[in-house]
């Protein structure tokens, strides 16, 4: 069976973390944002997280964090314009599954 594009677009995204940055988004305590903002209401996107820009950032704003994920040459918005159903209706679910399976390739690899 065929991934669903969205899914693969999620996993390229995350693709581009360390494995310890992919367990930071898994482990991640708090609520993260999880659609068109990387930051919003006091929550930032899971590339945001993985980057502890939550902790670097003073005085987030939108703008703020999504300038300094392209600064540092991240991809983001993996899954705009993608057709599918992955990642539309419980997106953190979503997230956590294909961040483990990115966490297991990874693993894979390092062996």
């Amino acid at each position: 069976m065929l991934e669903d594009p969205r899914k693969t677009g999620l996993k390229n995204g995350l693709r581009q973390l360390t494995i310890a940055q992919i367990e930071r988004v898994i482990q991640y305590p708090n609520e993260m944002v999880l659609d068109s903002f990387n930051y919003e209401d006091g929550k930032f996107c899971p590339l945001a997280v993985a980057l502890e820009l939550d902790k670097t950032i003073v005085n987030p704003t939108h703008e703020k964090v999504f300038n300094k994920l392209t600064e540092l040459g991240y991809k983001v918005y993996n899954t705009r314009g993608i057709s599918g159903e992955y990642y539309t209706t419980d997106r953190l679910a979503d997230l956590l599954q294909a961040a483990r399976e990115v966490l297991e390739e990874k693993a894979n690899e390092s062996e």
